[in-house]
Protein backbone atom coordinates (compact mmCIF):
# COMPACT_ATOMS: atom_id res chain seq x y z
CA UNK A 1 0.00 0.00 0.00
CA UNK A 2 1.20 3.54 -0.59
CA UNK A 3 2.82 5.25 2.39
CA UNK A 4 -0.12 7.66 2.75
CA UNK A 5 -2.45 4.69 3.30
CA UNK A 6 -0.16 3.08 5.87
CA UNK A 7 0.30 6.14 8.09
CA UNK A 8 -1.78 5.90 11.26
CA UNK A 9 -2.91 2.29 10.91
CA UNK A 10 -1.46 -0.95 12.14
CA UNK A 11 -0.55 -3.91 9.98
CA UNK A 12 -3.47 -5.88 11.49
CA UNK A 13 -6.13 -3.54 10.09
CA UNK A 14 -7.78 -4.83 6.93
CA UNK A 15 -8.20 -2.46 4.00
CA UNK A 16 -11.24 -2.68 1.74
CA UNK A 17 -11.84 -1.33 -1.75
CA UNK A 18 -14.89 0.93 -1.54
CA UNK A 19 -17.81 0.64 -3.95
CA UNK A 20 -20.71 2.83 -4.95
CA UNK A 21 -24.23 1.75 -3.97
CA UNK A 22 -24.47 0.35 -7.52
CA UNK A 23 -21.40 -1.85 -6.89
CA UNK A 24 -18.92 0.13 -8.97
CA UNK A 25 -15.34 0.61 -7.68
CA UNK A 26 -14.61 4.10 -6.35
CA UNK A 27 -10.81 3.78 -6.38
CA UNK A 28 -10.73 4.48 -2.61
CA UNK A 29 -9.45 2.12 0.08
CA UNK A 30 -10.38 2.33 3.74
CA UNK A 31 -9.81 0.47 7.04
CA UNK A 32 -12.40 -2.08 8.15
CA UNK A 33 -13.45 -0.33 11.36
CA UNK A 34 -13.99 2.97 9.52
CA UNK A 35 -15.95 1.24 6.73
CA UNK A 36 -18.39 -0.27 9.24
CA UNK A 37 -18.59 2.95 11.23
CA UNK A 38 -19.30 5.05 8.13
CA UNK A 39 -21.46 2.56 6.23
CA UNK A 40 -19.32 2.41 3.10
CA UNK A 41 -20.17 -0.17 0.43
CA UNK A 42 -17.62 -2.97 0.03
CA UNK A 43 -17.30 -6.65 -1.00
CA UNK A 44 -17.61 -9.77 1.12
CA UNK A 45 -18.06 -13.50 0.56
CA UNK A 46 -20.52 -16.06 1.93
CA UNK A 47 -19.45 -19.69 1.58
CA UNK A 48 -22.10 -22.30 2.32
CA UNK A 49 -20.96 -25.92 2.69
CA UNK A 50 -23.57 -28.53 1.82
CA UNK A 51 -23.36 -32.22 2.78
CA UNK A 52 -25.04 -33.43 -0.39
CA UNK A 53 -26.51 -36.81 0.57
CA UNK A 54 -27.97 -35.56 3.86
CA UNK A 55 -29.03 -32.15 2.43
CA UNK A 56 -27.47 -30.46 5.45
CA UNK A 57 -25.68 -27.13 5.61
CA UNK A 58 -22.63 -26.66 7.78
CA UNK A 59 -23.16 -23.76 10.18
CA UNK A 60 -20.66 -21.96 12.36
CA UNK A 61 -21.37 -20.31 15.68
CA UNK A 62 -19.56 -16.99 15.60
CA UNK A 63 -17.02 -16.35 18.35
CA UNK A 64 -18.46 -14.57 21.37
CA UNK A 65 -15.79 -11.86 21.06
CA UNK A 66 -16.71 -10.95 17.46
CA UNK A 67 -17.57 -7.28 16.85
CA UNK A 68 -20.78 -8.30 15.08
CA UNK A 69 -23.35 -11.02 15.78
CA UNK A 70 -21.32 -12.61 18.60
CA UNK A 71 -22.36 -16.17 19.47
CA UNK A 72 -24.91 -16.47 16.67
CA UNK A 73 -25.22 -19.25 14.09
CA UNK A 74 -24.09 -18.19 10.65
CA UNK A 75 -22.89 -19.15 7.18
CA UNK A 76 -20.30 -21.95 6.98
CA UNK A 77 -17.57 -19.34 6.37
CA UNK A 78 -17.69 -15.68 5.48
CA UNK A 79 -15.45 -12.67 5.32
CA UNK A 80 -14.43 -9.55 3.53
CA UNK A 81 -12.69 -9.20 0.22
CA UNK A 82 -9.48 -7.39 1.08
CA UNK A 83 -8.29 -4.50 -1.06
CA UNK A 84 -6.79 -5.72 -4.33
CA UNK A 85 -8.13 -9.26 -3.88
CA UNK A 86 -10.87 -11.15 -5.73
CA UNK A 87 -14.05 -12.69 -4.33
CA UNK A 88 -12.96 -16.24 -5.17
CA UNK A 89 -9.58 -15.68 -3.47
CA UNK A 90 -11.41 -14.40 -0.37
CA UNK A 91 -13.79 -17.38 -0.41
CA UNK A 92 -10.89 -19.85 -0.53
CA UNK A 93 -9.00 -17.93 2.18
CA UNK A 94 -11.97 -17.69 4.57
CA UNK A 95 -12.91 -21.36 4.27
CA UNK A 96 -9.29 -22.31 4.93
CA UNK A 97 -8.77 -19.89 7.82
CA UNK A 98 -12.07 -20.39 9.62
CA UNK A 99 -12.61 -24.13 9.12
CA UNK A 100 -9.27 -25.53 7.93
CA UNK A 101 -10.91 -26.64 4.69
CA UNK A 102 -8.56 -25.95 1.76
CA UNK A 103 -10.21 -26.54 -1.61
CA UNK A 104 -9.43 -25.63 -5.23
CA UNK A 105 -11.31 -22.83 -6.97
CA UNK A 106 -13.36 -25.38 -8.89
CA UNK A 107 -15.02 -26.48 -5.63
CA UNK A 108 -16.69 -23.06 -5.22
CA UNK A 109 -19.93 -22.79 -7.18
CA UNK A 110 -20.94 -19.11 -7.56
CA UNK A 111 -24.66 -18.74 -6.79
CA UNK A 112 -25.40 -14.99 -6.82
CA UNK A 113 -24.38 -11.59 -5.45
CA UNK A 114 -26.49 -10.34 -2.56
CA UNK A 115 -26.68 -6.61 -1.78
CA UNK A 116 -26.86 -6.34 2.00
CA UNK A 117 -27.74 -3.10 3.81
CA UNK A 118 -27.73 -3.62 7.57
CA UNK A 119 -27.32 -1.48 10.69
CA UNK A 120 -27.31 -2.47 14.35
CA UNK A 121 -25.45 -1.99 17.61
CA UNK A 122 -23.06 -4.60 19.02
CA UNK A 123 -21.13 -4.25 22.30
CA UNK A 124 -22.56 -0.72 22.57
CA UNK A 125 -21.08 0.43 19.22
CA UNK A 126 -22.87 1.30 16.00
CA UNK A 127 -22.22 -1.17 13.19
CA UNK A 128 -23.23 -0.51 9.58
CA UNK A 129 -22.75 -3.29 7.05
CA UNK A 130 -23.30 -2.25 3.44
CA UNK A 131 -21.92 -5.11 1.36
CA UNK A 132 -22.06 -6.85 -1.94
CA UNK A 133 -21.88 -10.49 -0.80
CA UNK A 134 -20.55 -12.97 -3.35
CA UNK A 135 -22.34 -16.18 -2.37
CA UNK A 136 -20.71 -19.55 -3.08
CA UNK A 137 -21.76 -23.15 -2.52
CA UNK A 138 -19.29 -25.94 -1.75
CA UNK A 139 -20.78 -29.42 -2.08
CA UNK A 140 -19.31 -32.25 -0.03
CA UNK A 141 -20.04 -35.62 -1.56
CA UNK A 142 -19.39 -37.20 1.85
CA UNK A 143 -20.30 -35.55 5.12
CA UNK A 144 -17.14 -34.52 6.93
CA UNK A 145 -17.10 -35.29 10.69
CA UNK A 146 -17.34 -32.11 12.78
CA UNK A 147 -14.15 -32.94 14.69
CA UNK A 148 -12.20 -32.87 11.39
CA UNK A 149 -12.71 -29.12 10.99
CA UNK A 150 -9.89 -26.95 12.34
CA UNK A 151 -11.69 -23.96 13.81
CA UNK A 152 -10.14 -20.51 13.98
CA UNK A 153 -10.72 -19.70 17.67
CA UNK A 154 -11.00 -15.92 17.27
CA UNK A 155 -13.70 -16.37 14.61
CA UNK A 156 -15.58 -19.61 15.33
CA UNK A 157 -16.89 -21.15 18.57
CA UNK A 158 -18.21 -24.38 17.05
CA UNK A 159 -19.76 -25.91 13.93
CA UNK A 160 -22.78 -28.10 13.33
CA UNK A 161 -24.83 -29.47 10.47
CA UNK A 162 -28.49 -28.57 10.02
CA UNK A 163 -31.06 -29.58 7.43
CA UNK A 164 -31.46 -27.04 4.62
CA UNK A 165 -35.17 -26.70 5.47
CA UNK A 166 -34.42 -26.00 9.15
CA UNK A 167 -31.85 -23.31 8.34
CA UNK A 168 -34.31 -21.69 5.95
CA UNK A 169 -37.05 -21.73 8.61
CA UNK A 170 -34.74 -20.29 11.29
CA UNK A 171 -33.69 -17.41 9.04
CA UNK A 172 -37.22 -16.80 7.74
CA UNK A 173 -38.61 -16.75 11.29
CA UNK A 174 -35.82 -14.45 12.51
CA UNK A 175 -34.57 -16.91 15.14
CA UNK A 176 -32.49 -14.73 17.52
CA UNK A 177 -29.79 -17.41 17.63
CA UNK A 178 -29.00 -16.77 13.94
CA UNK A 179 -27.35 -13.86 12.16
CA UNK A 180 -30.14 -11.65 10.89
CA UNK A 181 -28.32 -9.76 8.14
CA UNK A 182 -29.63 -11.48 5.03
CA UNK A 183 -33.18 -12.11 3.91
CA UNK A 184 -34.34 -15.46 2.59
CA UNK A 185 -37.19 -14.31 0.39
CA UNK A 186 -35.21 -12.76 -2.45
CA UNK A 187 -31.94 -13.93 -4.01
CA UNK A 188 -31.18 -16.12 -1.01
CA UNK A 189 -34.21 -18.22 -1.93
CA UNK A 190 -31.94 -19.77 -4.59
CA UNK A 191 -29.78 -21.38 -1.89
CA UNK A 192 -32.75 -22.97 -0.15
CA UNK A 193 -34.22 -24.37 -3.36
CA UNK A 194 -31.19 -26.58 -4.09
Amino acid sequence: APLAERVGRTMAEELFDLLTEAGEPTGVRKERKRVHRDGDWHKAVHVWVLAEQERELLLQRRAFKKDSWPGRWDISAAGHVEAGSSAIDAAQRELGEELGLHLPREAFLPLFVYQQAYANTFHGKAFVNNEFDFVYLVVLREKRPLQDFQLQAEEVEEVTYARVEDVHASLRDKDPNFVDAYGVDDKYQKLFQL
